[in-house]
């Protein structure tokens, strides 16, 4: 599984080095109450559909694992978790999902 904060992350964590792709602020009036991005909740929502996939952990547990393998603060983390969990739709896109969370469309 990759992230846009790392080349290697993995369900399992190995491999996790963070980069600066991924900045706050970057979709200024597109972001969450919470501020997160879309590009933030883009990979959040990737890496969480790819855990939920490998199904090492309860989706309610998920948000220690997005602090561990994508090195986000344990408060993004809870909140893309929790946004993703309102949003989770098996037969709709990630953008789709985005978009609802953001409080977009949702088509």
């Amino acid at each position: 599984m990759t992230s846009k904060r790392s080349n290697t992350a993995s369900a399992k964590g190995r491999g996790v080095s963070p980069s600066a792709s991924v900045q706050k602020g970057n979709n200024v009036g597109n972001t969450t109450a919470d501020g997160l991005t879309v590009a933030e909740l883009t990979e959040a929502f990737e890496y969480l559909d790819e855990l939920r996939k490998d199904g090492s952990t309860n989706m309610y547990a998920a948000s220690a694992y997005v602090v561990r393998d994508l090195s986000w603060p344990k408060h993004e983390a809870t909140a893309a978790c929790k946004a993703w969990r309102d949003t989770f739709d098996a037969d709709a896109t990630v953008d789709m999902r985005v978009a609802r969370a953001i409080g977009g469309d949702s088509a």
